[in-house]
């Protein structure tokens, strides 16, 4: 409603079409398909285009559990273990996170400006978290001693991982 007034009419209708996408939570495939570049700075950039992040977040979170649910009801019938089932969920997990990142490194490689908005691309990156997530119990394995060096180790890997990208840098990357 706001756009209608501050903006031109051409610009206001646009901006009422990035609400509608934002709003059905698919703001990163409408960016997508108008050839967004995020990181330039001579076209006139969306208001609404930061919810690009927020669309892929929820379309993982609507998938996810549906997934889950349907590999714990199949295992369910099969009468295996919850540490059997737990197993299965993570290699699910990893699979689909290591085919999103083979797909993200190609598709930078082919079309960055597609790729930084494609939920394929981005999904590994939440796969990670959920790989964590399945994995937590072992965290408790670890000795109360060598947490800390693998805590300082990780904050240097992400420092230095951090550091080396530049403005150019294309993600993801093995750098």
């Amino acid at each position: 409603a706001i756009a209608h007034f501050a903006l031109a009419s051409g610009r206001a209708a646009s901006v009422r079409t990035d609400s509608i996408w934002a709003f059905l939570f698919s703001a990163n495939w409408r960016f997508r398909s108008l050839g967004t570049d995020y990181f330039t700075a001579t076209a006139a950039i969306s208001p609404l285009q930061h919810f690009w992040s927020l669309s892929i977040e929820e379309q993982f979170y609507f998938v996810w559990p549906w997934l889950m649910l349907a590999i714990f009801t199949a295992l369910m019938y099969r009468e295996v273990t919850f540490a059997t089932a737990r197993r299965v969920v993570f290699a699910t997990i990893a699979v689909i996170s290591v085919a999103s990142f083979l797909w993200a490194l190609h598709e930078t490689a082919t079309n960055p400006d597609g790729a930084y908005f494609s939920t394929f691309s981005r999904t590994w990156e939440l796969g990670l978290g959920a790989i964590c997530a399945v994995a937590a119990p072992l965290f408790w394995r670890i000795p109360d001693a060598v947490r800390p060096v693998l805590a300082w180790a990780g904050d240097r890997k992400s420092t230095r991982l951090n550091s080396s990208h530049t403005d150019i840098s294309r993600m993801p990357s093995s750098a």
